[in-house]
């Protein structure tokens, strides 16, 4: 059920940016130019989306897709710490961890 929403919701943000990207005057010109690029960095994506840019609204949906999963395991150690199933929840609490530390260390740039 996680993954569901996770997936429609993230979907959901990709397009608007993608409208957004499509119906923007900006877009236009920059396509005629051949530039345009994503915002690099959190606070350019948290920029970005303040001033209504496409490329930075796209990255939002993209980080809420890589976020997903890492929700339905959190879910999941809820679940079997609730049944008791104490092995089960430890492992599944390491896999939290690596995936935290993975994204914690592509938000650094490492």
């Amino acid at each position: 059920r996680i993954l569901r929403i996770g997936l429609v919701a993230s979907l959901a943000v990709i397009g608007a940016g993608v409208l957004i990207e499509e119906t923007s005057t900006t877009s236009l010109h920059r396509r005629s130019l051949g530039g345009g690029s994503f915002p690099h960095g959190m606070a350019a994506v948290a920029h970005g989306v303040a001033s209504g840019s496409g490329p930075a609204v796209v990255d939002v949906g993209l980080a809420l897709l890589v976020c997903t999963p890492i929700a339905a395991v959190f879910a999941a150690v809820i679940a079997w710490r609730r049944r008791g199933d104490v092995r089960m929840a430890a492992v599944g609490t390491a896999v939290v961890g690596v995936l935290g530390l993975s994204c914690a260390l592509a938000i650094i740039g490492m």
